[in-house]
């Protein structure tokens, strides 16, 4: 896959096979605004929730990744 890195070619030949073939029709993860928040958001992931001040000063992000 062109322009992937290893987590994100991981994900996509391990994790969403796997998690289709259980009948999934989405993945939900959560993770912080300083951390990989515009990973996801770059791979089609959208957020639905946010927790603002958790911590303090920062938010907790809920994402949702329905393309399949």
């Amino acid at each position: 896959m062109r322009g992937a890195t290893p987590r994100s070619s991981l994900r996509q030949r391990k994790c969403s096979p796997v998690a289709i073939g259980f009948g999934a029709r989405s993945v939900m993860l959560d993770t912080f605004d300083w951390q990989v928040e515009g990973f996801y958001l770059k791979r089609g992931y959208r957020e639905f929730g946010r927790l603002d001040d958790f911590p303090v000063g920062h938010s907790r992000v809920f994402l949702q990744d329905a393309r399949h």
